[in-house]
């Protein structure tokens, strides 16, 4: 088995033509493709300070699995750990500049799997027919 990783813009038509690497030999052979989607490009700006920037790529680091774990909150990070997690951003930032003193952290919002849903706590009958 001859594993190789690969780059492809696919287009609509989803075709996409592969020149194999001479390792692989002539003849019948099994390809396992899978597709993994570019993660979402960040709207967060990277620090100039060279400190909040190190924890600022520590957060990115952690985001994939934070998402999972802190989606819909603040979450403070320092040395890849979370140091302060919560709803409300001032309190996660004041959390978390108890825990650290004066030294570097980032703090940001951690987007939850699947987007944030909205409440407004108010009822809306979207079809009266299902009410009956």
């Amino acid at each position: 088995m001859v594993p190789f990783y690969l780059e492809a813009d696919v287009p609509e038509s989803r075709e996409v033509t592969v020149t194999l690497p001479p390792g692989v030999q002539p003849g019948r052979v099994q390809l396992q493709v899978t597709a993994i989607p570019e993660p979402p490009t960040s709207s967060l700006i990277r620090p100039s300070d060279p400190a909040i920037a190190a924890e600022f790529d520590s957060f990115l680091r952690l985001l994939p699995g934070l998402r999972t774990t802190h989606g819909g909150h603040y979450v403070a990070v320092r040395g890849d750990h979370v140091i302060a997690s919560g709803m409300c951003l001032d309190s996660v930032i004041r959390l978390a500049r108890k825990a650290v003193g004066g030294l570097a952290y980032f703090c940001g919002w951690v987007e939850p799997i699947g987007g944030y849903v909205f409440r407004s706590g108010q009822v809306v009958v979207l079809n009266h027919e299902a009410m009956s």
